[in-house]
């Protein structure tokens, strides 16, 4: 989607736990336009309702439907999620829905207005909601699973179609003008003695920002110049490697906002057949590994992606392939924490359908 939010550090209201739910495999939500909560003859004269919400069954979200009922467990199509949520105004000047993930098109309705659609079961996205938010909301997700052709993934992969919202729903606050995303990273010509700031807002203005690594003594303001900035600070930290994973906190503020995150600092190359982390050659000792477990499909907890990684080095890994999808960004999270490189995949798999343009366009947005 357009609206995309750097969200570390940020404060978030979920919305995940109890919806109402009902299998839909004709579309009739859509057709019919539930979401609208009303119904008219072609008059416009008010028709009474054919279905409830508030007598639809539960399920607590995020979860895979497939682990959820016995019937559902090869089900692909569609299903619609409701619920109502409250919203106070604070001082914020936009509100965004992130959603973690679905699988695979999501469509987004909020008050009976349209917000928009997702392509894609692996990664995230956000829509503003602003305008549509009121006190008392109600919200509608219509998820359809279907496996088609010209999708990636195609119909034919090697793992299973999961259908459902298996990851987290989540409302964040934001400024009118915010951090949209920055990156801190070694500068990589071997000194192991500089690293490089990029930020970039939402708006093309012209500002400063401020990065702040209390730890190596760090308070620098970055120049902004119509939405974007970048600097190279001197520094020496203590680089981040499998046997010694260290993680620095990091801060970048700007007008009214401000994001932070955990980042480890290495330098990873390629020389003569070899990968070499920082200066030296390292064996990559490893597994691979679906985002799945036998509870919760991939609605994977922070408890079972920690097991995970516990065996692998207990197996003696340093190395994890995450196949072949985007895992749970917490993943990449608790990798760095535990001490684990990782190689991550986009789902371009076998049998696509690379001939057809419309497999093009799904792998772009998707």
């Amino acid at each position: 989607m357009k609206t995309m939010v750097f969200d570390g550090g940020r404060r978030r209201e979920l919305l995940n736990g109890e919806w109402q739910y009902a299998v839909d495999q004709y579309d009739t939500c859509l057709r019919q336009q539930w979401f609208k909560e009303k119904c008219y003859d072609e008059n416009g004269y008010t028709l009474p309702l054919d279905y409830s919400f508030d007598q639809w069954p539960t399920m607590r979200l995020p979860a895979c439907w497939n682990m959820v009922e016995r019937e559902y467990l090869i089900y692909d199509g569609s299903m619609v999620f409701t619920r109502k949520f409250s919203y106070g105004k604070g001082e914020e000047e936009k509100v965004v829905l992130k959603i973690g993930a679905a699988n695979y098109l999501c469509r987004v309705f909020l008050n009976g207005a349209y917000m928009g659609m997702h392509r894609g079961g692996s990664t995230p996205f956000f829509l503003d909601i602003t305008e549509a938010l009121k006190e008392e909301n109600r919200i509608i997700l219509v998820v359809d699973s279907t496996r088609r052709a010209e999708q990636i993934p195609t119909e034919n992969t090697d793992w299973f179609n999961y259908g459902g919202v298996y990851r987290d729903i989540e409302l964040i606050r934001l400024p009118g003008i915010y951090i949209k995303d920055f990156r801190i990273a070694l500068v990589a010509d071997g000194t192991f003695g500089k690293i490089q700031v990029k930020v970039r807002l939402s708006e093309p203005v012209t500002t400063t920002a401020k990065v702040t690594l209390k730890e190596l003594g760090i308070e620098q303001e970055v120049a902004v110049t119509e939405g974007t900035g970048e600097a190279v600070i001197p520094a020496k930290p203590n680089l981040w490697s499998p046997e010694n994973p260290r993680l620095y906190q990091v801060s970048v503020s700007c007008l009214k906002d401000q994001v932070s995150d955990k980042v480890g600092f290495r330098e990873i190359r390629e020389k003569d057949g070899e990968i070499i982390l920082n200066g030296k050659p390292i064996f990559l000792k490893g597994i691979s590994c679906h985002e799945e477990s036998v509870e919760n499909g991939r609605a994977l907890t922070d408890e079972e992606r920690i097991e995970n990684i516990l065996l692998a080095k207990e197996l003696g890994c340093n190395f994890m392939r995450i196949a072949h999808y985007p895992h749970h960004e917490r993943m990449a999270k608790l990798a760095d924490e535990y001490g684990i490189l990782l190689w991550e995949e986009i789902p371009v798999y076998w049998a696509i359908r690379f001939e057809r343009e419309a497999t093009y366009e799904d792998g772009r947005i998707s």
